[in-house]
């Protein structure tokens, strides 16, 4: 049994060590960093695990008087709440007298380069929210690092310290120290726990690895083969590597859950999948594969891209239609499911009282707030169109995967950042000689009118109660024909139901 308490004469040997191990790499690569970045040497360990605390001590490589912590993330509120007895000193350890100024943020009497404290990481009520935030369980938890450290600190060199028989895994470089060299707080995600299992797996051109968590109705092989099928078709419809290692993490919520809910987060080229657990293997299989051609995705739309700003609309509603293309071409989805994941998400669309009244570029900025459904649904029900519109136009041509290459071969990770909204904007301008009525759902309010809209292109729209359905006209063009085969249809399987 692992024991509750880590002893604190142990613990803080073992901060003193890992801040000394750090102290070579910080003044290393501390040189390199802007003026107004405070390189950091931090480590935290656990304090208790029932309920589950660590404490975060470090220091800075300058001085500061303003200790500001992350308060809102992804529409979850006051997690500056989490952090307690902040305390910071000078270099000759005097305490100096800290003042908190709004939620989040506290200022200190004089300036200060090293603090400590505590963070209660209780998981959170709402079981979506466990992919977003740090949290710990008596067996496992994620740390990310963006609400654990000062928003000062944005590189470190990171020690943390478990309980014995507990095991890390991320995807941030270490020293032979063990000290983790992180450039970028705001992509960190480190995963903590025992009895975690890890397997290797390789695409062409990215090595993976994957980690998981506790008892599945699958087998962790299966996993491993569908990442690298996964993998290899968005390779292959982007015709980009983002990154060369990934690291994909399925693991159970940290609290029990509906056995159909999941939720996800990919920062940087880490793949965080929490899920629930489905009985049936067949069924449960099929919800994680649909789960991954998703979120696996977000490795390339947007962690690929050197692009800012809030164009959610496009890596979340657009790569939403882009995923279920994927799944139809992997045959995870027939072509009457692809149809029908376009009808539930226009019906989704249809139901939010606002659905007029925002553009997808407006329900980008208000995400988190209360237009997800718009940003998502409305979002995949916009990019079909444009899908269509592009391949019809360029017989079968280029379609919306064309719109991906060439953002990628743009805006590829590592390049000058640009504003997300105006770069993808401009790129699907390149695609089209005339702007299709899409483009006017993107930029501006109106409810999308989908039998008007999906007539030029063979389906047609009925209505089954509150339910919509598409399914292919009964006499089609030979444009539309073509169109239709080259996207799943097969006149001598689908068949109007």
């Amino acid at each position: 049994m692992i024991s509750q308490k880590v002893s604190s004469i142990e613990a803080r040997w073992r901060v003193a060590r890992s801040l000394h191990v750090c102290f070579i790499l910080l003044m290393l690569f501390s040189s390199a960093s802007a003026a107004d970045e405070k390189v950091a040497q931090t480590a935290i360990s656990i304090v208790s695990l029932s309920p589950p605390r660590i404490r975060v001590e470090g220091q800075l490589a300058g001085e500061t008087t303003n200790w500001k912590f992350l308060d809102e993330y992804a529409g979850i509120l006051s997690l500056s709440d989490r952090v307690e007895n902040l305390r910071v000193f000078t270099a000759d350890n005097s305490v100096i007298p800290v003042r908190r100024l709004k939620p989040g943020e506290f200022a200190s009497a004089s300036p200060a380069n090293r603090f400590s404290y505590e963070v209660n990481l209780n998981p959170p009520a709402a079981s979506v929210n466990a992919a977003h935030i740090s949290w710990l369980t008596a067996e496992y938890g994620a740390l990310m690092l963006d609400d654990l450290l000062p928003q000062v600190v944005r590189q470190t060199c990171l020690q943390v310290t478990m309980p014995q028989g507990w095991k890390l895994h991320t995807s941030e470089p270490q020293s032979a120290g063990g000290c983790f060299d992180i450039r970028n707080t705001e992509k960190a995600i480190i995963w903590a726990g025992r009895e975690t299992r890890a397997y290797q797996g390789r695409t062409r051109a990215i090595n993976f690895t994957f980690i998981t968590q506790g008892k599945w109705s699958f087998a962790d092989e299966e996993v491993v083969s569908s990442i690298s099928t996964i993998l290899k078709e968005h390779e292959n419809v982007t015709g980009a590597t983002p990154f060369k290692h990934a690291l994909v993490i399925v693991a159970p919520f940290p609290v029990p859950t509906d056995a159909h809910r999941w939720s996800a987060q990919t920062r940087g080229n880490t793949v965080l999948l929490l899920s629930g657990n489905m009985a049936a293997r067949t069924a449960a299989l099929s919800r994680l594969n649909l789960s991954l051609v998703h979120e696996l995705f977000h490795l390339w739309v947007p962690n690929g891209l050197a692009l800012s700003g809030n164009y959610d609309w496009f890596y979340e509603g657009f790569t939403t239609y882009q995923a279920t293309r994927a799944a139809t071409e992997l045959d995870f989805l027939t072509f009457q499911e692809y149809l029908d994941a376009i009808a539930r998400a226009y019906d989704r669309y249809r139901a939010q009282v606002q659905a007029a009244n925002h553009s997808l570029l407006a329900a980008s900025e208000q995400r988190w707030r209360d237009a997800g459904t718009l940003v998502y649904h409305r979002g995949m029900v916009v990019a079909f169109l444009y899908d269509l519109d592009i391949r019809l136009r360029t017989n079968g041509k280029r379609s919306l995967s064309d719109v991906y290459r060439e953002l990628l071969r743009r805006h590829a990770h590592g390049q000058l950042s640009q504003d997300g909204n105006s770069s993808v904007v401009q790129v699907l301008h390149s695609f089209m000689e005339n702007a299709p009525k899409a483009h006017r759902y993107l930029m501006s309010e109106g409810v999308i009118d989908l039998t008007t809209e999906l007539s030029p292109y063979g389906l047609e729209v009925e209505k089954r109660g509150a339910a919509t359905r598409i399914h292919v006209a009964s006499a089609l063009q030979g444009a539309q024909y073509k169109l239709l085969r080259k996207i799943g249809y097969n006149d001598q399987v689908n068949r109007r139901h």
